[in-house]
């Protein structure tokens, strides 16, 4: 008899099946008319990992055969080290994303980047050490995220105004986000409003759901002016972690409710297919 540690299928049927399939997606929902630059601007631009688990690098997808051999990749080292031996990967250009200062914007910094000058993407590390210290080695694994910054104007040199979306799918606390986040304009939250939780001997909470969400839209913290809603999609789930993980749910009006107590924030949770403007 053969028992799985977690196998999921999806529910939802996937708007796009290939990463070829995203860039017809853009070319034809995008008006390029305007675009005097000849920039690839109708096709995906990058390619970004955030986690290693296959449900964030999909090894079916990564390997597939229509992929684009120009595409960038990026990704976190705990991400790129679960792909690399898979076999027909066909990225040329692969980065490892730098962990963020926590007192500067990159903008600030000198880059060797292979994105468009003005923006950067970088990585957000789990620095709760009471909570890796109770939950273990895959608190910090799972409980970072990634900071994408880009200049809006021109500025100074030395200070440069710029928006950020800080993407963080099973949730980050609000004490692993430098300060320098906090003055960008636009500010985007991308984060679990699920909370799925294992027992603390196996990695506890998951993801962190609404609640850490709320926390982070307080005053003094991030405080973005968008909440997008990520990762929450129920699956078909089998193993031994579909016996344990627990979820709790927020009704989008409660979510609304409590968010106009705290903070101006727009909430929105896109289905499959959907799109939203982050100006």
């Amino acid at each position: 008899m053969n028992f799985a540690f977690s196998v999921q299928t999806r529910v939802i049927k996937a708007v796009a099946g290939s990463l070829s399939e995203v860039d017809a997606l853009i070319a034809n929902s995008r008006d390029d008319k305007d675009d005097a630059s000849g920039s690839n601007s109708g096709r995906v631009d990058a390619l970004v990992l955030s986690h290693p688990f296959t449900d964030h690098a999909h090894p079916q997808t990564l390997t597939d055969r229509s992929n684009r051999t120009d595409l960038r990749l990026s990704g976190t080292p705990d991400a790129l080290r679960s792909i690399r031996g898979l076999p027909g990967l066909p990225f040329k250009d692969v980065n490892t994303i730098p962990l963020a200062s926590w007192d500067t914007s990159p903008l600030n910094e000198p880059s060797s980047s292979p994105l468009a000058p003005g923006i950067r993407i970088v990585r957000l590390a789990a620095v709760e050490r009471f909570a890796a210290l109770r939950y273990g080695p895959a608190w910090s694994t799972l409980h970072g995220g990634l900071a994408i910054v880009w200049q809006t104007e021109a500025g100074s040199s030395s200070s440069p105004r710029f928006g950020a979306i800080v993407y963080s799918p099973h949730g980050i606390m609000p004490a692993s986000v430098p300060p320098w986040l906090n003055k960008a304009e636009p500010r985007i939250l991308i984060h679990s409003l699920h909370r799925q939780t294992l027992p603390v001997w196996l990695a506890g909470p998951v993801s962190l759901g609404f609640s850490n969400a709320l926390d982070l839209c307080r005053p003094g913290s991030f405080q973005p002016h968008l909440l997008l809603g990520t990762h929450d999609e129920h699956k078909v789930a089998g193993g031994i972690v579909s016996r344990l993980l627990r979820r709790q749910e927020w009704a989008t009006q409660e979510m609304e409710r409590l968010l106009k107590d705290v903070s101006p924030v727009k909430l929105r949770v896109l289905a499959a297919g959907e799109e939203t403007d982050i100006q």
